[in-house]
């Protein structure tokens, strides 16, 4: 397939943005605002250029489902009036993906689904943040630890299908677009978001030392890999190798807070279940 370069190295350096807030060791409302517009000015480049393209690449799901066969092959081979341009036509294969039929289902009852799904949503939310209170309280797990890993996972499994149908059908861009866009908004406008919901936060040193670095070598990986036109099996296993490698060093070295040391009933010195949220010296008494 072929991605545009310029959306791969922005794609590449989208993190890098990320390190000026670390060198300030907070995030405020002024750095929220600024990386929120960092977005809006991603979303408005795209847009430009995919309307200034003969063939977008990153042409929406929808789009594609609503097309027939003979009117999908004809505009991906680049023969419509609009003029494909060279190698317009091997942007992507199709697949069997235009043999989808539009949705007969009446308005009223898609917009009963939206709202049902919404509500669906925010109580996943709730759930998932009682949840992550009683796990980091219960093992002590660092919380930036746990939102990198654990909860990425999970939140993660819808961009997972997101990404694999859409290649399982034969249009991979749409998966590839997904992901560009997936990491490009949580480095820019999530962390903008949880800036402004949640007021000035303090950046921890591991943060800057550790994950920042390895988000920044795992998607420079990923760039490349996409840069090169054929993402290959060896491309899959390596970014792979990468993601457990990333979760092991997080947990051994990252993931547990210092403990409070108790005597025990030998004088021995045995960790305390409640360890500080944050290391500090034990109290004297």
């Amino acid at each position: 397939m072929e991605i545009p370069k310029d959306y791969i190295v922005l794609f590449a350096i989208a993190p890098l943005v990320l390190i000026f807030p670390a060198l300030l060791g907070e995030l405020g409302a002024i750095t929220g605002i600024v990386l929120i517009l960092l977005f809006v000015l991603f979303v408005a480049y795209v847009a430009y250029r995919e309307s200034r393209r003969a063939t977008p690449t990153f042409r929406s799901a929808e789009v594609l489902e609503r097309m027939d066969s003979v009117e999908l092959a004809t505009a991906v081979a680049g023969t419509t009036g609009g003029g494909g341009g060279p190698g317009a036509g091997d942007l992507y294969e199709t697949g069997d993906v235009g043999d989808a039929k539009q949705d007969g289902r009446p308005g009223w009852m898609l917009l009963a689904l939206a709202l049902l799904a919404l509500v669906g949503l925010v109580l996943g939310a709730w759930a998932m943040t009682e949840g992550t209170e009683g796990i980091l309280e219960e093992f002590a797990i660092s919380g930036t630890v746990f939102g990198a890993t654990i909860a990425t996972l999970v939140l993660s499994v819808e961009d997972i299908f997101l990404t694999a149908e859409p290649a399982r059908r034969g249009a991979p861009a749409i998966g590839v677009g997904n992901v560009i866009g997936s990491v490009v908004f949580s480095v820019t406008a999530k962390v903008g978001i949880i800036a402004l919901a949640g007021g000035t936060l303090l950046i921890t040193s591991d943060l800057f030392s550790w994950h920042l670095p390895a988000l920044v070598v795992i998607n420079g990986f990923a760039a490349y890999a996409l840069f090169t036109g054929h993402l290959k099996r060896w491309h899959g296993a390596t970014l792979l190798v990468g993601y457990i490698a990333y979760w092991a060093i997080s947990f051994s070295v990252f993931g547990l807070v210092p403990v409070e040391e108790a005597e025990g009933p030998d004088d021995a010195q045995q960790p305390s279940i409640g360890a500080p949220a944050v290391p500090g010296e034990p109290d004297d008494d």
